[in-house]
Order: C-alpha cells, then structure tokens, then sequence
C-alpha cells in the first residue's frame, strides 16, 4: 500500500503516526523509516514513541531527514568519500577562478578571485544548478543555444572547471552525495534498503528535483508508504505550493486520500486558512479572536508585544508555552525580542544563539591580523592591550598602560617598544604582539597564517583567564557565560586547524587581507548557543520552521511590505530573466513566482497553528518613506465581519509598564511634569533611590552651562598640544560638513573628530544608507553629464526616464554595490530610488518649461582636497582661506552641481536624500555648507563680470528645491522655490 493522506494545515497527523512506530518497536518491529524536515520534528516524534508502550530510553529507531536517509544508504553501499564544507569549497572555487582568469577566459568573474564573499555567492548559484539537476554539460549547451556571450558564458565554464576540480581531487558535496546515492540506488537499492519495509513521511511541502529523484527511487523499492501532505480541495488557493507536490506523487502511482474536516472544533486557525486568499469573504466573528496594532518603530513594536504577552500569562493565565512569536525578520530582530522579552523577564524556550563572528574573544583574534594589515598603532594595539580576553591572558594592565601611553606621543611599534623597556614589568605582552604581527607573512598559504595564530593562542593561559573573567560562584549567569567563552575558544582553535584541511593548500600567494575575509567568512557560518532556551518558556519560530506546531495564541509581528511577504532578493549571478529563458530549454530553475508561493503559504501555515487567539502587528517607519502594510494584513482582516472593531493591543501608560525600566521612564516623565511632591506619593512603591537619582539630574540640568566645574578636563600637557596642533592646526582642510559639526557643538565634535569617538551603529544599516546615498549622486551625476549648458526638453521625458533606468542598472553592477542585492529589502529600496528619480526629473523640467534661464555647467566640482579623477575636470586642489586676527581656516569640500545662466550667474545645489536643514540654522549660524560653497565659488571659480545668485538644496525624495542663501537684490531671477514662496534671504 503506497498512499498520500491530504489533510488541512491545522490537522497533524505525525503524532498517529509516532504512535503506529511505537507499537510496532513494541511489538519486535523495527522495519521502518521515518522521515521528518527537521530535527526538532524528530525530537517531538522521538518522545511520542518513547510515551507509546514504556519505550523510554529505546534508541534504535529510525527517525531521520532526507539527508539523513542518503547517508545511510552511502554507508550501507560501503562508499566512503571526503565531504567539502562551504569553506573548503570556496578555497576550490578560487583557484579553479584563478586557473581560467590566467589564460585570459575571464572577464566579469575575473574580479572575484581572492574575495570570498563574491565567491560565496558564486558558489551557492553553482549548488542551486546541481539541486534542480543541471548538469555543467547542460548548461554550456544551453548558453551556447540561447547565444550568451557574457557573463552566462563565464559561469557555464566555471561550473564545469569547478566539478571538475571536484571530480579530479575526490571531493565531494552535499549534491553530488545525492547523485551518488541515486545511481547506488538504481544499480543495487533492493540490497541497500534490505529489512526495510515501510516508509512514514510528515510535514514535507516541496523538494527540490534532486530530492524529489532520490525519494522516487526510495518509494519505489518499498512496499509500505504513507505520507502525510498538507492540502485541503475545499481551497486551493492556500494550497498552491503542495498542490505542485501532490502532483508528483500522484505521477508516482501512490494512492490519494483526503481528509476534510478539522482535527478539533473551533479552531480559529483551521476556520481562517479555510477562507484565506479567496477574495473578501467576512465569514467570522471576531469575540476578541483577532487583534491588530501599528507601531512607529520596530522597538515600539516588540515591547507592546512583549507588554500583551506578560498581561496574557498574569491576568488570563495562559502557560508561557502554549504562546508562540511567529516573525519573518532575521537576526536583528531576533536581538531585539531577547533584549526586551529579558528586560521583561518573560522566559524564552528556545536557545539564544549567538555567530561566532561576534564574538568579543574571536573580534581579538582578528585585531591581531588587522594590526598586520594597518601597523601597530596607539589605538589598535591599546584596544586590543584594554581586551580583557588577550589583554587578560598576556599580563597587561590594559587602563594602567592607557595612561602611561597618554603622556607619551606613540605612532608606531618601535614607539611600543621603547615605552615596554622603559617600563620594564608588565608590558612583556605588547613585545609577544608586535612579535606575533611581525611573524605573520604579507602572503602565503592558509595554514603559514592560521598556526602561527595557532602557536601564539596556545602558549596564552586563555581558559585560566576566561574562568577569572567568569566567578562561577551561586551564579547561573556566571556558569553560562564560563559555558559560551569555553565554547568560542574551542569552535576557534577547530577553525583554526581546519585550515590545515588540502583544500586550501591550493591558494597559494593568499595576500593577508584575503585570508582574513576567508576566516572570517568561516567564523561566520559557525552558531555557538548563548543561552539555552527555559522549558516551559514562550516559543519563537520562523514561519518556514513552523511544522508540526500549534499553539493557543500566536503573535505575527513585522507585517511588512518586503518582510512578510519577504522579497526575494534579486540573484546577481542568474538574473530572471536567464532563469526564463533556460526554463525554454526546460532546464528550471526557482523564478521569483515560486518565492511569491512559499511566502503565501508561510503566511497559511503561520495562521494554523493558532487554536484561540491571533495576534498581527506592523512597524510603520519614522522615515519619511516610511514601511508599506503587508497585503496579508487585509487578507486576514477581510475574513472577519465588517460590523466587529478589531481590538488593539500594546497600549502604553504608567499602569501598563511591565519592567523596571519602563516604570522609571514614566516615573521620570510624571515628576518632570508635576515635580517631586507627585511622586512622594508613590514612594512605598518606587524602586530604591530613584528619587535622589532625578534629583541628580535635575541638579546637573541646573548648573549646565554656567562655567567649569570639576569635572572638566584639561588638555595642556606638552605632547598632546604638539599633537593636537599638528591635526588640527592652520594647515588642517576642513570640510564644510566638519565646519558646521564645531558650529553646532564644539563639544561633540571634539568627542568625535579629536578623540575619535563614536557610538556603535549598526554596519549593515550604515552601509545600505551610504550605498543609496552615493547611488543617487553617481546616477545623477552621469545623467547630467550629457546635458551640460542645455535646459532639458519635457516632450523628451520617457527617454530621459529610460536613460535613467539604464543607468540605474549598470552603476548598481559595480563591486561596491554588488552586496545590496543580497538584503530581502533590497528590491523594495530600488523601487523607491526609481521613483525619487522619476519626481526629481519632473521638478526638473517643470523648470525648465517655466523658463529657467539656468542648465547645470558643474558635476562633482572639488575644491581644497587632492583630486581623485572622479570630480569634475574644472575641480581645484587649491583651498577657500579665511583669516581673522592672524588665524586662519583652510576649507576644502565637493559641490554636487553648479548650474550657470547665460547672463553669468552661478547657483549652487546640495542633493539631500532626507531632511534639509532649517533656514534658522542658517541664521543662527549652525549651518555653513552652503554660505561656504557661495564663497568657494565666488573666490576659486567665478571669472571676471561672473556673479554667484546663491545656493539651496534640492531633496531626492520629492524633487523639491528648498532653503539656502540668496541674493535679494537678485530675486527675479531665482527659480529656487517651494510653494510659490522664496525660502531664505
């Protein structure tokens, strides 16, 4: 009997079939299979069996993923093989690169050699041809019948140097195991499954094809096979993933049964995914089953989670795990919900992980190679002798070394080892640094980089000072983290010596700075638990991840355009349109229409796993794009009666905190409001000291300002003025920027530009801003360089907008943008740059049709800075001075466009891609960026008869020019406008 049971999303039927195993292991039988998608799953069936007939304890059972089963079959037909990690593969992919690349077969790819983040992308393209069976011989064929020449040519030819590389040395992939049990199969698979009769499968939804061939081959050679397949014929819309499913089992011969009815009355989420996606049904009643919130910020939004949450389990009583949190959002979400949920003290019951990568320990380890790279400089080695891991280890008195080494001028390492014989006992560590550095080579292979590291991180007494920095005693927090220090040190002496692995002992020649980007793509794939999650504890999963679960209460939170449903991120390597033209050919790969499914389908499964209460909420953004509402939140409002309010959650008011720390905030708040005589009131109730520390606040809020105290500092050491004069003395060049930055707070801008301080910012965020922001300007900046001295034509509009779109694509396949294509927002922000495109050149030539006598003459036009060849060819390396009282301040900065009129005026724009300053800061003398530009000109680039009409911004986000500084006497020529009304004076 071979059979496919089709039920609705909120029927599981792995428990009947959990219990059917173990009657049958009770019963002496142990020929079956089953197979589960995730380990978790397995653990669930695993207790199951254990509670049916007293099998506590029995291990001898088969419960295994499909990856599992394929090394079982490998193991039985006596194949052995040597397996090739990622990073291993990448070590591979480089020299296969390298090889072609040296007899001139490359020229896109050819750029890739050495950075492993491009290769890694690379090689996760050249894993997806192999799952969906494409073979390198295919391939070439296929780019050779579809006429590509470019860079479609170039991965045919690697893919087939690369397997064969493979093939040569003897490694082999996870892929290629498949193959290879699929033809063991077809030769020998009666012999290979012998003693297995049945074959159980739960909570699969789709394979790729080279797991759909080996399953084929499975389910062909055994007689018993029941599978369990989400799909429900009463809607298939929500079913449209497994439908393309149960079409191929049903191509296999196994009988279909459907089950249509719901494993339990009443559930709310079998009742929802029955209606969902077929058009505005209002079938349900809502009785407090359905609630919705907007938030402002992501922030806001967890913690009115969090508050509900804490509310659901003290007055309603629910048990934290009968509640799940169900977001679509990555790892920085993650952080949040654990800082918070912690603050909260709502337990959490699943592990807190945490990469390697990020690791303070690990961070050292890669200081020690950036000090190779950078020399050994004041900061960088201060930093690391200030580490309490390295510092620790080597005997350094990290503080008392920072203030010896403040009296002194240090720039490099002879600097170091002059102040370490000086000062004699205590500083031996910084001569073991400078000696490790200096062993390390400027190239080589791997492993001359990862011993030597190796040898140094072994003679350190590391775990004595991981155990000093963690007092075990009766504390719970201390052993965990003794636990995690312990484990990052071991994961990194293994990846360490993994370099030893004859993979990488092809890359020869490896520079420093490639082996560094190797290593630390390495650590990055590897995930250490932080914390491990309480039993009992509120549950938190992908909605991918969600098989098999129910719950009494689910929360979908970040229910946003782009989140959930998260875009797929746009594939530099096989675009979409590749990915049509080889499904001509019927060679398929994975098109954005199948992401779009998977989404739809997530969204299905997510809401059947609520049996009571459903909870979506969404963070709209402060930006001024803001974030768009996800369409499944009116997908699911739509299956309610329109007459019933939806009810909120998340409110906030004093009798809502649920932490000290809000409690605090809004204590603060009320006694700045009604001063302390409010709060006395309270007092019984507020946490200890709390209003002698606002009295402390409110006292420095007093004398702020009204001249030294204390606790200023005093900078008049000798050394420290000859440094500070040589950086910031008259030969200084000042950006305009930097100008305004001492303008508004020379305080600040001592922090930040003298002791070079910083608060931590979020990288991935602080790249994507800068990244748009130069996008922009590049764009532009290429656009107009066409149209120099000429107004543009409005009856020329759809082609200036293809113009531009073209040149949007081909700036964005440049290296320094190549890493946006791989956020999941990406797609959404393209949109978004395409249409302030589109509303600037509309602003654009609604001028020029209202006769603006001005066309832009000057792109990118430097003044005061060495030239790079990427301004403007009129740019000047030569400074704007300005002198008062012998004093004198050299600026320097770059000019986006200046336009020219025929008349012999100039007019500067600052493009700004999110607010443009006020016009008081330009009359309170807190903005200097543009009065400096007007002066920039009218000294180092107007000619003789030439006059500067003045300057102002134009913003990127509505085409609008606005604010600035202008001649009154000029103001019948000004077009810069907003609202019919001149902004500035």
């Amino acid at each position: 009997m071979k059979q496919v049971i089709c039920t609705p999303l909120s029927y599981n039927l792995w428990p009947e079939y959990a219990r059917a195993c173990g009657k049958m292991l009770a019963d002496g039988e142990t020929g079956w299979l089953y197979l589960a998608p995730t380990k978790q799953l397995l653990a669930e069936i695993q207790k199951v069996i254990w509670e049916t007939e007293d099998l506590v304890g029995f291990s001898k059972m088969n419960l295994l993923t499909i990856d599992g089963l394929v090394e079982l079959v490998l193991k039985r037909a006596g194949f052995s093989y040597s397996y090739l990690e990622e990073k291993e593969a990448l070590a591979v992919l480089n020299e296969t690169l390298k090889k072609i690349a040296g007899e001139g077969k490359l020229n896109f790819y050819s750029r890739a050699v050495g950075r492993f983040n491009y290769l890694r992308d690379l090689l996760q393209a050249l894993g997806e041809l192999k799952r969906y069976l494409i073979s390198p011989g295919q391939l070439k064929e296929a780019v050779k019948e579809l006429g590509f020449t470019g860079k479609e040519k170039e991965l045919a030819l690697i893919y087939e140097a690369y397997q064969d590389a493979l093939e040569e040395m003897g490694y082999f992939q996870q892929e290629d195991l498949y193959l290879k049990a699929i033809e063991l199969l077809e030769a020998r698979g009666r012999e290979l499954l012998s003693g297995y009769t049945s074959l159980f499968m739960s909570n699969y939804f789709e394979f790729t094809p080279i797991k759909d061939g080996f399953l084929a081959k499975v389910i062909a050679l055994l007689p018993r096979v029941e599978i369990h397949l989400a799909y429900d014929r009463r809607n298939p819309e929500a079913y449209r993933l497994t439908a393309r499913t149960l079409k191929r089992f049903e191509d296999l011969g196994l009988e279909v049964k459907y089950i249509e009815t719901e494993k339990e009355e009443g559930h709310l989420g079998g009742e929802m995914v029955r209606n969902l996606f077929l058009g505005r049904r209002e079938v349900m009643e809502n009785k407090g089953k359905f609630h919705f919130a907007f938030f402002k910020t992501r922030e806001e939004e967890v913690r009115g989670i969090a508050r509900e949450i804490k509310r659901l389990i003290i007055e309603d009583k629910y048990e934290p795990a009968e509640i799940c949190l169900v977001p679509r959002s990555g790892e920085d979400y993650l952080s949040i919900v654990i800082r918070i949920f912690n603050e909260y003290e709502i337990p959490l019951g699943f592990n807190q992980e945490v990469n390697l990568l990020f690791h303070p320990l690990i961070r050292d380890v890669l200081k020690l190679y950036q000090l190779k790279i950078e020399g050994i400089k004041r900061d960088n080695l201060l930093g690391l002798a200030l580490s309490p891991y390295l510092g620790g280890a080597l005997g350094l008195n990290g503080q008392g070394l920072e203030k010896i080494a403040s009296t002194r001028l240090i720039v490099d390492e002879k600097d170091w080892l002059e102040l370490a014989r000086e000062e004699g006992d205590g500083l031996a560590g910084i001569e073991e640094i400078i000696k490790l550095v200096n062993s390390l080579p400027e190239e080589g292979k791997c492993s001359d980089y990862s011993r030597r590291m190796m040898g140094f991180i072994n003679r350190l007494p590391l775990e004595e000072q991981i155990v000093r920095l963690n007092p075990v005693g009766q504390e719970k927090e201390g052993l965990k983290a003794l636990k995690l220090d312990l484990t990052a040190l071991k994961k990194m002496r293994e990846v360490l010596a993994g370099f030893d692995h004859p993979a990488y002992q092809l890359l020869t020649g490896l520079r420093i700075t490639g082996f560094l980007e190797l290593l630390s793509t390495s650590l990055g794939t590897v995930v250490i638990t932080r914390t491990e999650g309480e039993k009992g504890g509120v549950q938190l999963f992908d909605p991918s991840a969600l098989r098999g679960q129910e719950f009494r209460i689910v929360f979908l939170p970040g229910l946003e355009e782009g989140v959930f449903p998260r875009y797929r991120s746009e594939n530099w390597i096989i675009s979409e349109q590749t990915r049509i033209k080889l499904a001509g050919l019927g060679l398929k790969l994975p098109r954005r229409e199948d992401w779009d499914l998977g989404e739809e389908f997530f969204l299905a499964l997510a809401v059947s796993a609520a049996r009571e209460r459903i909870y979506l909420s969404y963070a709209s953004g402060q930006s001024e794009e803001g974030r768009l509402q996800s369409w499944f939140v009116e997908e699911i409002r739509g299956l309610f009666f329109p007459d019933q309010s939806l009810s909120s959650f998340g409110r906030t008011d004093l009798s809502s905190a649920a932490s000290l720390r809000e409690l605090r905030g809004w204590l603060s708040l009320l006694f700045s409001q009604g001063g302390k005589e409010g709060l006395r009131k309270l007092e019984s109730n507020l946490p200890n000291n709390l209003l002698s520390r606002i009295e402390a606040e409110m006292l420095r809020w007093e004398v702020a300002g009204k001249g030294f105290t204390q606790y200023n500092g005093n900078l008049e050491q000798a050394k420290i003025k000859e440094r500070l004069e040589k950086l910031f003395g008259n030969n200084r060049v000042y950006s305009a920027g930097q100008f305004s930055e001492y303008a508004s707070c020379p305080f600040a801008f001592f922090l930040k530009r003298v002791l070079g301080l910083k608060l931590p910012e979020e990288i991935t965020a602080k790249l994507e801003g800068l990244a748009k922001g130069n996008i922009y300007h590049q764009v532009l900046a290429r656009f107009l360089e066409g149209y120099k001295g000429r107004r543009l034509d409005s009856s020329q509009k759809e082609e200036y907008l293809k113009e531009l779109k073209k040149i949007i694509e081909e700036i964005l396949t440049k290296e320094e943008f190549v890493f946006l294509n791989r956020n999941p927002r990406w797609p959404v922000l393209k949109r978004l740059l395409e249409r302030d495109l589109e509303r600037w050149l509309i602003s654009e030539l609604r001028l020029s049709d209202e006769g603006s006598a001005f066309s832009p003459l000057y792109l990118e036009w430097s003044f005061g800075f060495p030239l790079e060849g990427k301004e403007d060819e009129k740019s000047t390396e030569k400074t704007l001075d300005l002198e008062k009282e012998g004093q004198f301040l050299r600026l320097g900065g770059r000019i986006d466009r200046i336009d020219y009129s025929e008349e012999g005026f100039y007019q500067a724009l600052d493009y700004k891609t999110s607010t443009i300053p006020e016009n008081n800061d330009l009359l309170n003398f807190l903005d200097f960026q543009i009065p400096i530009y007007l002066l920039a000109i009218q000294e180092l680039l107007c000619q003789e008869g030439e006059k500067v009409l003045g300057g102002g911004y134009c913003s990127l986000k509505n085409g609008k020019r606005d604010g600035g500084l202008w001649q009154l006497k000029y103001k019948d020529k000004i077009v810069h406008r907003s609202s019919g009304k001149i902004k500035g004076n």
